[in-house]
């Protein structure tokens, strides 16, 4: 006999399993399949998730309303407000509705990841398929090279491009290298930290030390610099809770970790490593001040 909540939990674990991986590949499908029903697609998909997780939320006893819930959804609300506000400053329901979808949408799948954990559902298998699928479509890519890649439908300085001139950045099955890279990034820390409750330490160095080695490939620091940073709040954590000697142990560690890294910093640079390159950074700073408008005047206020 069937146990029906086990089965709706069973074909909800499957819809979250096509939901991840469609919109992992999402990015290259649309390179090729230029319809109304792929682009919208993933965005209803993802509307709708969020929306039965604030049902959830806001109606279920078992689950109440904390500070932080209440925090993320009025900012939510504060940001779509001055959203609209930009009505007044000659944008369009378009504009307003695009801005929406790329802003509002994904920070709202905050709320859905609460659900998620809430829930307990099991995203492991999903994460795993994706991390491999992301490296391996890399790797094919990389093998293929440019011409090949643009003969394909790819578009130079878009979905392919190059670092330093000479280094090739590449899409996986994401769409944009810069796509690839934060995914690689946030997907790899996801199934760290799912070896690491799983106390799976050894495949969870594996999966750490893949992830940093083609994420220096990719060429992306941004997303580099996620997940060091990412790395470093978790070790830190670690301090935190060990006992006695340990605690020292891994003070003195970082000390000297910083120690060293403060030391070779300067002859890394000097030696041309691209990607301690700051030229790109500063050359940003000086194009946001140019652009920058006084926060005293309406586009300042409103956007």
């Amino acid at each position: 006999m069937i146990h029906i909540p086990a089965l709706k939990r069973r074909v909800f674990e499957l819809s979250l399993f096509f939901f991840f991986f469609y919109v992992s590949v999402y990015g290259t499908l649309s390179i090729f399949q230029n319809s109304i029903i792929v682009r919208l697609s993933k965005d209803i998909m993802l509307a709708w998730l969020v929306f039965i997780s604030l049902v959830w939320l806001v109606f279920n006893k078992k689950y109440p309303l904390k500070y932080s819930l209440l925090i993320i959804v009025g900012s939510l609300i504060t940001i779509l407000v001055v959203g609209m506000l930009s009505l007044l400053n000659g944008n369009s329901f378009m504009v307003l509705g695009y801005g929406i979808k790329i802003t509002l949408l994904p920070m709202g799948a905050i709320v859905f990841g609460i659900y998620l954990k809430s829930k307990k559902y099991n995203l492991h298998r999903v994460l795993l398929i994706v991390f491999i699928s992301l490296i391996t479509a890399w790797a094919i890519q990389r093998g293929l090279g440019l011409e090949r890649l643009m003969q394909m439908g790819f578009e130079y300085a878009v979905n392919v491009k190059h670092f330093n001139g000479n280094t090739l950045r590449l899409p996986s099955i994401v769409g944009t290298p810069d796509g690839y890279a934060f995914m690689l990034a946030i997907v790899g820390l996801m199934l760290e930290v799912s070896f690491l409750c799983k106390n799976r330490k050894k495949l969870a160095i594996v999966v750490k030390v893949i992830t940093v080695t083609f994420l220096i490939l990719s060429t992306i620091r941004s997303a580099l610099v996620l997940f060091l940073i990412c790395q470093i709040v978790t070790y830190f954590q670690k301090i935190k809770i060990a006992n006695g000697k340990f605690k020292y142990l891994y003070y003195s560690l970082s000390l000297f970790l910083l120690s060293l890294f403060t030391g070779l910093l300067p002859k890394i640079i000097s030696s041309g490593f691209g990607l301690l390159n700051t030229y790109s950074l500063f050359d940003r700073f000086n194009l946001w001040m140019n652009y920058l408008p006084s926060l005293g005047s309406k586009e300042g206020i409103i956007g």
